[in-house]
C-alpha cells in the first residue's frame, strides 16, 4: 500500500496503489510530483508544521484533507519560487 503516481495527457496525479483511487494536486511531470513527495517526507523528518503552526507534516499524502493539500502544494510552490 503506497502513493503512486499516474500520468496522462501531458499532466500527473497521485493514486492510491490500495484502492486505485486519484487524490490531491495535478502536477506537470513525474519530476514535479515526486519532488512535491519527497518535500513533504523532509519536512515530516524535520518536524515541520504548517497551517499557522498547527499541523505536523506528514510524509503520506494520502493522510491529509484536500483543503491541507492544497495548502502543502502551495508552500511548496512557494519555496520553489524563493529557491
Amino acid at each position: 500500500m503506497s502513493t503512486r503516481i499516474t500520468d496522462d495527457e501531458g499532466k500527473v496525479a497521485l493514486f492510491d496503489s490500495s484502492t486505485g483511487f486519484a487524490f490531491g494536486p495535478v502536477f506537470d511531470s513525474n519530476s514535479d510530483a515526486d519532488a512535491f513527495l519527497e518535500w513533504l517526507g523532509k519536512g515530516e523528518e524535520e518536524g515541520r508544521t504548517f497551517h499557522e503552526g498547527r499541523t505536523r507534516f506528514i510524509a503520506d499524502p494520502r493522510k491529509y484533507r484536500s483543503r491541507e493539500l492544497q495548502e502543502l502544494v502551495s508552500l511548496w510552490q512557494a519555496e520553489l519560487i524563493e529557491a
